[in-house]
């Protein structure tokens, strides 16, 4: 109750709960220690599991387990996914992955992939230039929990940002 008071003062102050991440983390935490040495997987969005940005989920869980922790980024370019749609008082709405996705954006490259679903361990491939430059130059389409399909967003730098540290 504690922890969705402060995040929601946050919220009602117009600012970004940045108390959601820190606890996020603690509870990742609390759980490590109440299952043992167990490995835990948490699904997050990449901004949460991100390992450099600073009072994020992944920043603190990384302080924390050095190492020990690793973060998965995910990426889409096709299909469908669900978000609050603020054009329609934040209800819940089904959207369909952009057809742009396909060309104007970083994502645009995994679509050529003959396998489905794969990984990629990214860090070590950006020590090609031509494949870093791909990627400064054409953003990654994301999905956060809202999403207005006439204005969406996207941070240039951060695809190469996450994925030169994943």
């Amino acid at each position: 109750i504690d922890q969705t008071l402060m995040v929601k003062t946050q919220q009602y102050l117009g600012v970004y709960p940045t108390s959601r991440d820190k606890f996020m983390a603690d509870n990742v935490i609390w759980a490590k220690v109440f299952f043992g040495d167990s490995n835990l997987t948490i699904c997050a969005h990449n901004l949460h599991v991100d390992k450099t940005l600073d009072n994020f989920m992944g920043k603190y869980l990384s302080t924390k387990f050095g190492n020990d922790f690793k973060s998965i980024g995910l990426s889409v370019g096709e299909g469908t996914f669900e978000a609050f749609n603020p054009k329609l008082n934040n209800t819940l709405t089904t959207f369909n992955i952009p057809s742009q996705v396909k060309t104007d954006f970083g994502n645009a490259l995994f679509t050529e992939a003959i396998a489905e679903n794969f990984f990629v361990k990214t860090a070590p491939i950006f020590s090609f230039s031509s494949i870093k430059s791909y990627f400064d130059q054409k953003p990654m389409f994301q999905v956060g929990l809202f999403y207005d399909a006439n204005d969406f967003k996207y941070d240039e730098s951060l695809f190469t940002k996450l994925t030169e540290n994943s």
